[in-house]
């Protein structure tokens, strides 16, 4: 899937109204980074994405916004920070993206995982398949950075699933969404 990393002010002021504002270098800069990094590592991550899951994204091109403060999947949107995260960051959102062209093929299995965790919210449920994958990926091709990879975030619901993926294991939880879709 070919990425077009964009810097967009009207996308960043509706999106981050007080951030502070980003230097033409810096966003020449990163977007740079990124495409270098896609370039070199998009063959591999889509089939790490295809032999993890047997997914394959259903698009030919996405955009992705760099901005100062958000990242999230529709539209792809990554914060401008370290160079890893961003990468890393990435990785993840494009699993989104992957899930989301393919939904049907494993809806089903995937509302059974759910109620293996009833008392969780969405935001966490959905981050059990995520994680999982972005953890079988990563130590398929970025193995010394599984461990910034688990620890990024701080918040509530993405702790909790990345709990449940080491309690489950990250292949049980692919397998049991995944296997004979």
């Amino acid at each position: 899937m070919d990425i077009k990393f964009k810097y967009s002010n009207v996308y960043e002021t509706h999106l981050n109204p007080d951030a502070r504002p980003l230097t033409h270098t810096e966003i020449v800069t990163k977007i740079a980074t990124m495409e270098a990094f896609w370039k070199e590592y998009y063959t591999n991550i889509e089939n790490a994405y295809k032999e993890v899951t047997g997914l394959s994204f259903k698009r030919d091109s996405v955009i992705c916004y760099v901005n100062s403060g958000k990242t999230f999947s529709d539209p792809l949107s990554l914060e401008i920070e370290d160079d890893k995260d961003m990468q890393d960051n990435l990785v993840h959102e494009l699993i989104h993206i992957l899930l989301t062209d393919n939904h049907s093929s494993f809806e089903a299995k995937q509302l059974e995982l759910y109620k293996k965790f009833p008392e969780e919210v969405f935001t966490t449920k959905i981050h059990v398949i995520v994680h999982a994958i972005h953890l079988l990926v990563a130590q398929k091709l970025f193995p010394e950075r599984v461990d910034r990879i688990v620890n990024y975030s701080v918040l509530r619901a993405y702790r909790k699933s990345w709990d449940i993926v080491k309690e489950m294991s990250a292949q049980a939880v692919v397998d049991s969404v995944f296997l004979n879709k």
